[in-house]
């Protein structure tokens, strides 16, 4: 949902007709935050508890803080509009190069930090990088026996697979999880698809998705209708690192595939 916040912002500021609409999808997604709140103090117990980032999100006090900055910021918004959007989509490039040069940095770290995990002190900064069992609510424990599993195999299997649905067969075969562990997948569509499809399958279908989502950013401005699949193809993106093939979702993950391509197709004749 905040990532969704975040990109909504980034293509509103395009037109004013379209930043207004955002302040007031951004007063709905606050006004829930509260309602939720609101619900948890008054049932308690009686509703679905949060843990974690969900428990951070819905803190009273982060609540209270951005209330108060949406509602200075809808002030300042309403008394002078027009070059507060003027310059706001002057920085939103120079915000989005330092948003993704972070990520690299920090996807390096993180990949720098587990490769030499055994080398590192127990008090080396780097180990707060290293995953454990415990990692986003245990997913870690599945992941890193599916990393171990995977750099295991022969390089034919590293390269083709082992079928689609052999994830738990291959796992108990290599004795990287116990029979009764109830994983049939490691909660994770890299890991998930490099075994079952290989790491060209993996290629193969990411470059299909990055693809068109280059192509989407490339040509929004040209044809909003874009903006609906950039949007789509980013959240599905962000999702598939925690979660299982999404079957559910695919169908339209693929419509969208389709409609931004033969767009492409179509803005070129």
């Amino acid at each position: 949902m905040i990532l969704g916040i975040l990109l909504l912002g980034y293509f509103a500021l395009e037109s004013e007709a379209w930043a207004d609409r955002y302040t007031q999808i951004t007063g709905i997604y606050l006004g829930a935050k509260l309602t939720i709140c609101i619900l948890r103090l008054l049932f308690g117990d009686k509703l679905h508890p949060f843990h974690g980032t969900g428990a951070i999100v819905l803190d009273y006090r982060i609540l209270i803080c951005e209330i108060l900055c949406y509602l200075a910021f809808l002030l300042a918004w309403k008394r002078n509009r027009k070059i507060m959007r003027q310059k706001m989509a002057g920085a939103r490039k120079i915000l989005v190069i330092i948003v993704l040069a972070a990520a690299g940095v920090g996807a390096f770290c993180i990949l720098f930090a587990n490769i030499n995990a055994a080398r590192l002190s127990k008090e080396s900064f780097w180990q707060n990088l290293v995953l454990t069992d415990a990692t986003f609510n245990e997913r870690g424990f599945v992941w890193r026996r599916t990393a171990a599993a995977i750099k295991e195999e022969p390089i034919i299997h590293k390269l083709f697979g082992n079928g689609m649905n052999s994830y738990e067969t291959l796992m108990r075969i290599m004795r990287k999880l116990p029979a009764d562990s109830g994983y049939a997948d490691p909660h994770n569509e890299i890991l998930q698809m490099t075994t079952d499809m290989g790491l060209l399958g993996l290629i193969g279908y990411f470059g299909l998705l990055l693809s068109t989502l280059v192509r989407g950013f490339r040509n929004w401005k040209n044809n909003s209708f874009y903006i609906m699949g950039v949007l789509t193809l980013i959240i599905y993106l962000i999702q598939a690192l925690m979660n299982e093939y999404s079957i559910y979702t695919l169908p339209f993950l693929f419509i969208f595939l389709a409609l931004m391509n033969g767009k492409s197709i179509e803005m070129l004749k």
